[in-house]
């Protein structure tokens, strides 16, 4: 909408004034810690079991088919769906904005039924793993069902359900990614969030080189669904209970 009455440039711009505001709000708002509350994190990191530990890689891998799954929505959505139903720029636009708002309810909905599991059952292989394997299955199912669907307003209903529940389940993530950091929650979320970076960056491009090599969007949806059933698998594998570092577990 915007780029029917600004260019391009005048657009980056108009985008940079939130990210300043909400900048300036976080710096006077969000309290900063005393040194002596921050000095449990001056303790040094265990890098070999930070890359090594199977948990670890387990949510790393989650992270980055997630990323690089969602991103689609962020970079050839309103391209695929120009595509596919002949629309003008506008009206592509305005339809690939549905999945972005389903993932934003999405992911405020599943951590609240994450934790509210959580304080029921006390059980973090159901509240934490349980929640994302049912919501990444579900993601998985409506995307494939877009395969198999040509108007363009029923696959953007399936793909905005899907990324519904695929941050409906891959929230916790993020929940997991504190329970195992403890006292070195930085290095943990830090290196997670990285590697859903990596897949971010590089799906964009492993799907305009396969639409351009196969010239049609199957590939992509195919591929699309194919991440978040590996997502899935790796959180059916994952154990999230128990911190990655022992000295945090003693502490508990």
């Amino acid at each position: 909408m915007l780029l029917e009455h600004l260019s391009w440039r005048q657009t980056f711009a108009a985008y940079v004034v939130p990210g300043l505001a909400w900048a300036i709000a976080f710096a006077l708002v969000v309290p900063v810690r005393s040194d002596a509350a921050a000095g449990a994190d001056r303790r040094p990191v265990d890098w070999s079991r930070l890359v090594c530990d199977p948990s670890m890689l387990l949510l790393c891998t989650q992270q980055f088919l997630r990323a690089a799954a969602m991103v689609f929505f962020f970079t050839w959505f309103p391209r695929f769906l120009q595509d596919i139903g002949g629309m003008s720029t506008t009206e592509a636009g305005r339809l690939a904005a549905w999945p972005g708002f389903g993932a934003m309810i999405g992911g405020l909905l599943g951590g609240a039924a994450s934790d509210w599991l959580l304080r029921r059952t006390g059980n973090r292989r159901l509240s934490r793993q349980g929640v994302a394997v049912f919501g990444m299955v579900l993601c998985a199912g409506l995307v494939l069902a877009a395969y198999f669907v040509r108007e363009p307003v029923t696959v953007v209903v399936l793909f905005s359900l899907g990324a519904f529940w695929g941050t409906f389940g891959g929230i916790n993530g993020y929940s997991v990614a504190i329970d195992f950091g403890g006292s070195r929650i930085g290095a943990v979320f830090g290196t997670m969030n990285a590697c859903g970076s990596v897949g971010a960056g590089l799906f964009p491009v492993a799907i305009g080189w396969a639409v351009d090599r196969y010239q049609n969007w199957n590939v992509a949806i195919l591929a699309f669904a194919a991440l978040f059933a590996g997502d899935a698998l790796c959180w059916a594998i994952l154990n999230p209970k128990r911190p990655l570092f022992e000295d945090d577990d003693v502490a508990r």
